[in-house]
């Protein structure tokens, strides 16, 4: 009848819409729709940990166009280019790759928790046995920190670690 409403007159008039903004999630309002009263939504899960294969072929997927490696910032270009064509020889290139994939994998959401001090410990590394400087292997640098770091950040962008691998 006139004069009645969903909220004085159930029973003529039916039920009232829910309302965003009153403070009550109620049915049929989500995070979505009304993050006012729902609250804000949690972000989705992570795809997934890529390996540096996965990162060489996978350019669209990056979350950046740069990336700082050793304290020297490179473009996307730069970085696919060190993750594609690895020097021969010199080892500072396969722990960089393992950082670049490492970090894009964080950078998309992955857990990172148990991955957060090897990538700051492989980072220092780099600063003093800068990209393109010919560590060999055998060298002390190599097998007293840098061989453990790679194998470290190699296990995490496999899935091996707190993140699962995409799949």
């Amino acid at each position: 009848e006139n004069g009645e409403a969903c909220s004085t007159c159930v029973v003529d008039c039916g039920a009232c819409p829910p309302v965003c903004g009153d403070g009550v999630c109620d049915t049929g309002e989500s995070c979505e729709g009304c993050s006012t009263d729902c609250g804000v939504c949690p972000p989705p899960p992570a795809a997934g940990t890529g390996t540096i294969g996965y990162w060489k072929n996978h350019a669209d997927a990056w979350p950046v166009e740069q990336l700082s490696i050793g304290g020297v910032v490179y473009s996307k270009a730069q970085l696919i280019n060190i993750i594609a064509n690895p020097i021969k020889g010199d080892v500072t290139y396969t722990i960089a790759a393992q950082l670049i994939a490492a970090k894009l994998n964080v950078g998309i959401g992955n857990v990172s928790t148990c991955i957060q001090s090897t990538i700051a410990a492989a980072d220092a590394w780099l600063v003093q046995n800068k990209l393109g400087s010919h560590v060999k292997g055998n060298s002390s640098a190599w097998k007293n920190g840098g061989s453990a770091l790679k194998d470290t950040l190699d296990a995490y962008n496999n899935g091996l670690l707190c993140a699962p691998h995409r799949g």
